[in-house]
């Protein structure tokens, strides 16, 4: 009979407080039980979710330089300079699959 593996979360919450707070409680209620979390975010919002968590894993991706209408150094909807920027912002998230792939640089 062969050991089961333990398991192991990967969280990667839409940069907006309202997806991203509600995922670091799971993944605090997660490592109350001793299962390993990664949480994938940008560099913009490393710091404040490292500040949040300290036992997960982080890892971070670099998110879309020169979209069209989205200020360099946005990386979360509560820093877009307007809301009509929304629709370029979640298009900026689609691109960061393929930056995912390349650039996975766990901290």
């Amino acid at each position: 009979m062969g050991t089961v593996a333990s398991p192991h979360f990967v969280i990667f919450p839409f940069m907006s407080h309202g997806h991203t707070i509600p995922l670091l409680h799971l993944a605090t209620l997660l490592c109350r039980r001793f299962i390993a979390v990664t949480v994938f975010t940008t560099p913009a919002n490393g710091p404040s979710i490292r500040d949040f968590l300290q036992d997960v894993s982080i890892s971070i991706i670099d998110f879309p330089k020169g979209v069209l209408g989205i200020p360099s150094g946005v990386e979360n909807t509560e820093k877009l300079p307007s809301m009509s920027s929304f629709g370029q912002f979640a298009n900026a998230t689609k691109l960061m699959q393929a930056l995912s792939v390349l650039q996975h640089r766990p901290t």
